[in-house]
């Protein structure tokens, strides 16, 4: 039964990601958020691959494996590019915060290659323990530092009474809400082997429905940027 289930949101949280993406390009939010267009890009890219050839395919175990050294950098750069429409009130700060991030960021690879000395380099079956395990901690150090970062933002434009952009509010809840999501989803990874099948499923479950739920009112609130905000990036800059 929560096999199904699970095969189920699994399949409905891809459509979401294609609908979210679509959303992005309805609102042209490209032209402002790159790296986030390139988030929903790679999500549903990721996933549809995994559907096609199966979610407990080898194939998908595979494209999961890549797919967290692919967002372990990615998560940065949209952290970063989540206050690009308020860049003109927080852009000093967020330069400010970006250092301390990158400085996490850079003890975070220490660490894991630090630590991938002492991993098994593959398991009975051949499989690349190694690989799997220095992804999941550069994805779970990149996740934390990037919702501490966000986190800090937000707290500081509220203390200070900052005004944020309506957009900028948005994306800064959604990626808060949805690192956590996966920084959850990346523990169950460590303690997987630890736990009966039907807790890491129930676990699956629950992380999925939000995952979900958090799209669709992502995809919902949304709204088209403003005439007269800036219609390109600005280059994160650490001066």
């Amino acid at each position: 039964m929560l096999k199904h289930a699970l095969d189920w949101l699994q399949m409905g949280a891809t459509v979401v990601e294609g609908l979210l993406l679509l959303r992005v390009l309805t609102l042209k939010l490209h032209r402002v958020y790159l790296f986030i267009t390139l988030y929903c890009v790679l999500n549903l890219l990721f996933d549809a691959a995994s559907w096609y050839f199966g979610w407990e395919s080898a194939e998908s175990s595979r494209i999961f494996e890549f797919s967290l050294f692919f967002f372990a950098p990615l998560y940065p750069l949209a952290a970063w590019e989540t206050f690009e429409e308020s860049k003109s009130v927080v852009g000093k700060l967020r330069r400010a915060q970006m250092i301390r991030l990158v400085s996490g960021l850079l003890v975070t690879c220490l660490c894991a290659l630090l630590i991938s000395l002492y991993v098994e380099p593959a398991d009975t079956n051949g499989n690349s323990l190694m690989l799997l395990f220095t992804g999941v901690f550069l994805l779970t150090g990149s996740a934390s530092a990037c919702a501490a970062f966000l986190w800090f933002m937000y707290r500081f434009s509220r203390a200070n009474k900052i005004p944020l952009a309506y957009n900028t509010a948005i994306w800064i809840y959604f990626f808060i809400v949805s690192l956590s999501l996966q920084i959850a989803d990346c523990m169950t990874d460590f303690i997987r082997s630890l736990l009966p099948q039907t807790v890491t499923d129930i676990a699956a479950v629950a992380l999925l429905s939000f995952d979900l739920v958090l799209m669709a009112w992502c995809i919902v609130r949304l709204k088209p940027v403003p005439s007269g905000a800036p219609s390109a990036p600005e280059k994160a800059r650490l001066e």
